[in-house]
């Protein structure tokens, strides 16, 4: 709990009580004698603590979800040439989709953000071309996914579009930078 009517952090507790949070509003600053602001953190279901505490967080599962309700078979974390790792490998509509998820800070400054979709996308352009080296790539339709945790559509369509500008390679120019409300299959 902390005094919000204060200089900030001139009052600031914790402590733990069975209680209902409703009888804390007669809870009042010992400084200045108004009414504190209460948190109160929530037991989370254990199935949903799982999925938060994974490796790979929220974004696979939820694209693990979506292919799941589309009933698309696809690998998690599949491993090749011994040091590629690819999050989600899947097939729909004749294509093989090649997918690395990146969960960044939604806070970061948009020239941090799109520094980071760069790397990521080098990272990736170069998976992809030493994938195609394998026989099982070799005669499949590959295309390349980085899929993002960033709402903002036109952030994601200005990086697509320098990223795509500065690198001519049909690789990069396959690659989509997407997140997962841009996801769309067939029946959609």
């Amino acid at each position: 709990m902390e005094c919000t009517h204060c200089d900030p952090l001139t009052y600031r507790g914790v402590f733990q009580l069975r209680l209902n949070p409703k009888k804390l509003k007669s809870l009042k600053c010992p400084v200045c004698a108004k009414e504190l602001t209460f948190f109160v953190p929530y037991e989370l279901h254990e199935d949903i603590y799982n999925i938060v505490r994974e490796k790979d967080g929220l974004l696979l599962n939820a694209l693990c979800n979506k292919l799941d309700t589309h009933s698309i078979k696809y690998q998690l974390n599949p491993t090749f040439l011994k040091n590629i790792e690819i999050d989600c490998l899947f097939k729909a509509e004749e294509s093989t989709y090649i997918v690395e998820v990146k969960m960044y800070k939604i806070n970061t400054s948009k020239a941090k953000l799109k520094s980071k979709i760069r790397k990521h996308f080098g990272k990736l352009v170069k998976d992809v071309t030493r994938l195609l080296e394998l026989e099982q790539f070799k005669n499949q339709k590959i295309k390349p996914i980085l899929l993002l945790n960033i709402p903002d559509k036109e952030l994601l369509t200005e990086v697509n579009h320098e990223l795509k500008t500065n690198n001519l390679d049909s690789i990069s120019q396959q690659v989509k930078i997407i997140n997962l409300s841009l996801l769309k299959f067939k029946e959609e």
